[in-house]
């Protein structure tokens, strides 16, 4: 748990995360779009900001968890990162249906 954050720390922290993760979700609509594009299947920007949405629902109590039972430590930022990818990997594989 979180032991060594202050509460003002935990509070800047949870706030930098939400922004962190809207920064990410808008740049996620447009990344969507190019690989949709890319791989010629739907591009359009609703079912990117459909895709990034589910992403970024996903991502906000998972971001979160890993800072309330992890912490702010480098160590664990590569493991999140791994798995952000993974999980989204699997959402747009299972929203676009391509093989």
């Amino acid at each position: 748990m979180l032991t060594n954050l202050t509460l003002g720390e935990l509070q800047a922290e949870f706030i930098f995360g939400f922004l962190d993760s809207i920064i990410l979700f808008l740049s996620g609509i447009f990344f969507i779009r190019w690989y949709a594009k890319k791989k010629e299947w739907d591009a359009s920007s609703r079912t990117a900001f459909r895709v990034s949405s589910l992403w970024f629902v996903i991502n906000i109590p998972f971001e979160f968890f890993f800072l309330y039972f992890l912490g702010n430590n480098i160590i664990f930022d590569p493991l999140r990162i791994a798995l952000e990818i993974i999980i989204i990997s699997l959402v747009v594989a299972t929203y676009y249906d391509k093989e």
